[in-house]
């Protein structure tokens, strides 16, 4: 997780973050924690234009 973030500070202050950047702590936290009932599926990613999208699988649905 720190090196994630680290990572992603770098990035930010290069006013620089790719995707990988954005996701590592992303991925780091969701490692760490199991999921549990209930809880919905939700994620981040950058697009081509460079906007942030914001994914959410509901717990009873389809995005």
């Amino acid at each position: 997780m720190l090196h994630a973030s680290e990572g992603l500070l770098a990035a930010r202050a290069g006013q620089m973050v790719t995707a990988d950047e954005w996701e590592a702590p992303d991925a780091a936290v969701s490692a760490c924690r199991a999921q549990q009932p209930g809880d919905r599926d939700e994620r981040f990613a950058i697009d081509a234009s460079g906007a942030l999208v914001r994914s959410v699988v509901p717990v009873r649905g389809e995005p």
